[in-house]
């Protein structure tokens, strides 16, 4: 009984440790970086990597925002906030940011929602 119970926590403990993951700045540079587990990590231009720290000065518990970025992470971005308490679903800011971002000419993604990045990153150096 108390062996099953071990290899239980144990799985349970595997897959937690699976599921943790850290989609923030590993502080290492170039466009795209493999790390040891896999992953790319997406190195973030300076323009851009300014213009996310003043996106995040601007996000309180009152505002929701999307923060678009171009595919490469380097040349372009664009952010779009609302109110939390009028604004439940963020897709419409989600695909403001984009448009936005895209005015540029290039594709851009959701780099971030709310204060929380969705896309694993470097800082620039």
């Amino acid at each position: 009984m108390w062996g099953t119970r071990i290899i239980l926590v144990a799985g349970m403990l595997s897959a937690l440790a699976a599921c943790a993951s850290d989609t923030g700045d590993t502080g290492d540079a170039g466009t795209e970086a493999e790390t040891a587990t896999g992953p790319k990590l997406l190195v973030l231009g300076q323009d851009v990597w300014e213009g996310y720290q003043a996106y995040l000065t601007k996000m309180d518990r009152t505002q929701r925002g999307a923060f678009a970025i171009t595919e490469d992470g380097t040349s372009a971005f664009a952010d779009r906030q609302c109110a939390a308490a009028t604004c439940s679903d963020t897709a419409q800011i989600q695909a403001e940011a984009i448009a936005a971002c895209e005015e540029s000419g290039d594709d851009c993604v959701i780099f971030a929602l709310d204060r929380a990045s969705q896309i694993p990153y470097r800082t620039p150096q």
